[in-house]
């Protein structure tokens, strides 16, 4: 089942603004309220009509559920593996912006790995990984986005 195996019918009130959190910050709130079912199009793996998800639809879904997990009051530390892999520019500038914008994470340590430098600047600290060694700790918007700078102009010089 989607997020939890039981939408729309048992979430309390706490644990259903987490999930309309989620749901926005993944973009796919937008599709919950575009289908007349709501939520309860979620529940399950079929979209209207008897589509299947689209793979974007699917990604916004395991997105989705992360960080419904993730809002859980217990939780701290948030670890996203490349979240946005196999997502187009549009779902990408909107998870970044959403996720490091939202009031849900503010009391959360979010831990982010990119390949992609294109996102950089949505953050307000970036580690600098190489063969497991920390090699720059980036702490301010003008020291990211000059890095960012930098390894856009080293990828297109190896093009």
């Amino acid at each position: 089942r989607a997020l939890t195996g039981k939408l729309g019918t048992s979430l309390n009130e706490e644990e259903l603004g987490r999930l309309w959190a989620a749901l926005e910050i993944t973009d796919a709130k937008r599709l919950t309220q575009e289908d007349p079912r709501g939520l309860a199009v979620w529940n399950g793996t079929e979209w209207p009509e008897g589509r299947g998800f689209s793979t974007g639809q699917e990604q916004r879904l395991l997105l989705a559920a992360g960080i419904y997990r993730a809002l859980d009051p217990t939780m701290h530390v948030v670890l996203l593996d490349e979240p946005t892999a196999n997502c187009d520019a549009e779902m990408k500038t909107h998870f970044f912006s959403a996720l490091t914008k939202s009031s849900a994470l503010r009391r959360h340590t979010v831990l982010v790995s990119l390949h992609d430098p294109l996102y950089l600047h949505f953050f307000d600290r970036v580690l600098h990984f190489e063969k497991g060694r920390l090699v720059q700790d980036l702490q301010n918007a003008a020291e990211i986005e000059m890095y960012r700078k930098d390894i856009a102009m080293t990828l297109a010089d190896d093009l």
